[in-house]
């Protein structure tokens, strides 16, 4: 049983004592809460504030209480007076919250209120130590905070949950004749919370639940895309015919919200090679017409020729079974035939099959008649490993030899990363060194089979080595290039990604990272503000959006050698793009990601949505 007469004067001061009882009073009777739960925040002005973050998974509630515009000379300053206990009262059940809401009813009345040990479903309990309320009591500032966090009991889950504080302490009642300490009591009002819960309707992951102060707007929820979907919406049904507005919809009752998925959009596929015109002579064994094309990372390329009797990509008849970026002419075409070959590229999303295409430009087939050869016939020569390019064009882009991409690193004469590599999909970083040892580590790649390390000692005349060969993601260095590592110097390292047939599947950029012992450090992190990972998720088409990068340094003592700024790759160029200086701007409606990472790997992954 709690019986409470509420606070009153802590002042010593007899005289004046009614006056200062009154202050007391109002101050406590303009109860304020403020409860975040899920991450809406609701505020009432006051003079007692609760704040509460219930997490709906692990069921816990983090407890801020707030005592704000304290007035010093008229609160807990006499001899003996003190906040001894701090309790937070829930109710999840309609007979508790009842119960709670009887009690309080008759408040302010300065008559005793009784509080029944069973007028609510739990509560915590927090004692204030000595230190506290001497630190309390000895305060300048008209502010004091303190945090309690409890667990919440499984049952609560999915129900509406009503809150209340109640503060005990002793101060001096002046309302007897002769002036005593008494414990004394102060309640909160009670303030009602409902569940609401997200539905994605069978589709990626669902986020968490949010409770809601009746009376108050949801916070929109933030679902990352899925299988190639991305949420346009929440409905109030799963039919998804009404859709809810989190501007100006306020939750009435236990709420479920149904998300509304659309797919996203295929990229148009390039042609980075067109098809060129070619010349037959009458008798031909064979001739062949081709192009080169590429698609975003998680798109499939498919071609199709078709063959016109005009100089138009449009309009031609479909050649049965010419389905490759090569087009074998048939034989048997008579000397002065004159046709026209396109082919038209689809680059389908693997995950939802969404399709774009695009044709290309016309190739002009010309047969003309036999003449007599004056010069031998060419061997039969094979390609050379060594100039196998990817399909980038470059000696590190997707589908280069290893001869192609070793050949390309050893010859380097600069510390930049070399043209075809990629940050995205290895992320190549150094996050452990010691004064004798450099530790590097990266993602696998599907697909891979092996990883081929590159490494030397940082400078224009240090060349790359090859390392290791490995099939893990992870190498701990004692020896660079055949030297033992040293002390505060710099190794820059490099790792190309293998397939089974030797061909490669994407090679990181160059890194660079300092030993310890020396006067130079390396990067820990990489961050953006939460203003700009807000904004990054509405961006409008043709919008500019400066992403303000910082890095921090693994120790302040230490300095970042520069051996390049921060770089930022995007990965998908058709939505938006990327400036050098970290300026993304908004091409056309969908979603991409933005890494922005440091020279010895550490990075940032930023997701930019355009509406």
């Amino acid at each position: 049983m709690i019986t409470r007469s509420g606070f009153v004067d802590g002042s010593r001061k007899k005289a004046g004592f009614q006056a200062r009882l009154s202050r007391i009073a109002a101050l406590f009777l303009a109860v304020a809460a403020v409860i975040v739960i899920s991450g809406c925040s609701l505020s009432r002005s006051g003079s007692i504030r609760l704040s509460v973050n219930v997490d709906d998974e692990e069921m816990t509630a983090k407890a801020r209480v707030i005592l704000k515009d304290i007035d010093r000379d008229n609160f807990l300053m006499g001899e003996g007076s003190e906040l001894s206990k701090i309790t937070v009262y829930y109710a999840y059940t309609d007979t508790a919250r009842e119960e709670l809401k009887k009690n309080l009813s008759t408040f302010p009345d300065r008559d005793p209120i009784i509080i029944p040990d069973d007028a609510n479903d739990g509560s915590y309990q927090y004692e204030v130590t000595a230190e506290e309320n001497t630190a309390f009591r000895n305060g300048t500032s008209d502010y004091w905070a303190k945090v309690l966090k409890f667990p919440l009991p499984e049952e609560a889950k999915g129900k509406r949950i009503s809150f209340r504080l109640v503060l005990e302490g002793i101060d001096w009642n002046y309302s007897s004749s002769t002036p005593s300490l008494q414990t004394m009591y102060q309640s909160s009002a009670i303030f009602n919370y409902l569940p609401v819960v997200f539905d994605v309707n069978g589709r990626g992951t669902a986020p968490k639940n949010q409770y809601v102060e009746t009376g108050y707007t949801l916070k929109q929820p933030d679902v990352p895309d899925a299988d190639g979907w991305t949420v346009e919406g929440w409905y109030k049904e799963a039919a998804c015919k009404n859709a809810w507005d989190f501007d100006d919809d306020i939750p009435e009752s236990e709420t479920v919200l149904y998300a509304k998925w659309t797919k996203l959009e295929a990229s148009v596929p390039r042609i980075v090679k067109q098809p060129a015109d070619l010349e037959l002579t009458a008798g031909y064994k064979t001739g062949t017409i081709s192009l080169t094309a590429e698609a975003p990372e998680g798109h499939t390329l498919h071609y199709q020729w078709y063959v016109n009797k005009t100089n138009s990509n449009e309009g031609g008849t479909a050649v049965a079974g010419a389905e490759a970026a090569e087009f074998t002419v048939p034989e048997g075409k008579a000397a002065g035939m004159e046709e026209y070959y396109y082919c038209v590229v689809t680059a389908g999303r693997e995950d939802n099959g969404e399709t774009k295409s695009v044709p290309s430009k016309t190739a002009v087939l010309k047969v003309v008649a036999e003449q007599e050869s004056t010069t031998a016939p060419e061997k039969e020569t094979k390609a050379d490993p060594a100039k196998q390019m990817g399909k980038d064009g470059t000696a590190l882009g997707k589908g280069a030899s290893a001869e192609a991409a070793e050949a390309a690193i050893l010859a380097m004469k600069t510390d930049e990363a070399p043209a075809g590599s990629k940050f995205r999909l290895l992320q190549l970083k150094s996050l452990k060194q010691t004064k004798t040892s450099v530790e590097i580590s990266w993602k696998k790649v599907s697909g891979a089979k092996k990883y081929v390390v590159y490494g030397n000692q940082c400078g224009k005349k240090n060349k790359m080595k090859k390392l290791k060969t490995t099939a893990g993601n992870k190498q701990n260095f004692k020896k660079v290039a055949g030297k033992k590592v040293k002390k505060g110097t710099y190794y820059k390292f490099l790792v190309v990604a293998l397939d089974k047939d030797n061909k490669v599947v994407s090679a990181s950029v160059t890194i660079h990272a300092a030993t310890k012992g020396g006067k130079v450090g390396n990067h820990k992190s990489v961050s953006v503000s939460k203003t700009v990972i807000k904004k990054a998720k509405s961006l409008k088409k043709g919008e500019l959006l400066k992403l303000g990068a910082k890095t921090a340094v693994q120790s302040k003592k230490l300095k970042v050698k520069q051996h390049r700024g921060l770089k930022y790759e995007i990965t998908n160029s058709k939505i938006a793009s990327v400036s050098k200086k970290g300026v993304i701007k908004g091409k056309k409606k969908g979603s991409c990601y933005v890494y922005i990472y440091a020279q010895n790997g550490v990075s940032k992954k930023l997701k930019v949505i355009v509406k």
